[in-house]
């Protein structure tokens, strides 16, 4: 096999993973997954949550009860509280990680240096600095995700396509 057949199965493998976690999404508009990947290794998933209309981030949300089901992508996330898939993937490197720590991080809060300081250990900041995130579900990540990605080192996105 070639080394670039090879890279495109390991890569492909990756985005199983995302997708995988996209299963687990509650959200009723859009189901996206993230992996995190570096050194060969999957370190966490993540999938988009939301708590809607007093759903729980664990309760499945059908489309009749979903607020932001007819506005446009991007619209709408004061109603729904999501907390992006690319943010769980990086807040699921700690199992533990406590549903309040979710609540700090859903999409309309704008991420800062200090926000992340308190959110992770240095440890686990010097686990991420050099990640990938590799995406399904979505072709793009919204400027928060980007800014979220840069301020813990992640060094791309890559995107599944479907």
């Amino acid at each position: 096999m070639s080394r670039r057949l090879y890279c495109l199965s390991v890569m492909q493998q990756f985005f199983d993973e995302a997708r995988a976690g996209s299963t687990r999404s509650n959200c009723a508009k859009q189901k996206l997954g993230a992996a995190l990947v570096k050194d060969g290794k999957v370190l966490s998933v993540g999938w988009n949550s939301c708590a809607c209309g007093g759903y729980s981030r664990s309760q499945e949300i059908s489309a009749e009860k979903c607020e932001r089901m007819a506005l446009p992508t991007g619209q709408g996330y004061e109603r729904s509280r999501p907390v992006h898939a690319e943010v769980a993937a990086l807040l699921n490197i700690r199992p533990e990680r406590s549903a309040a720590d979710f609540e700090r991080c859903i999409s309309t809060v704008e991420p800062t240096e200090e926000l992340v300081s308190s959110l992770f250990t240095p440890e686990e900041r010097t686990l991420l600095q050099g990640a990938v995130l590799y995406l399904s579900g979505h072709t793009y990540a919204c400027d928060s995700c980007q800014k979220w990605a840069r301020l813990l080192g992640i060094t791309s996105i890559l995107f599944a396509g479907d």
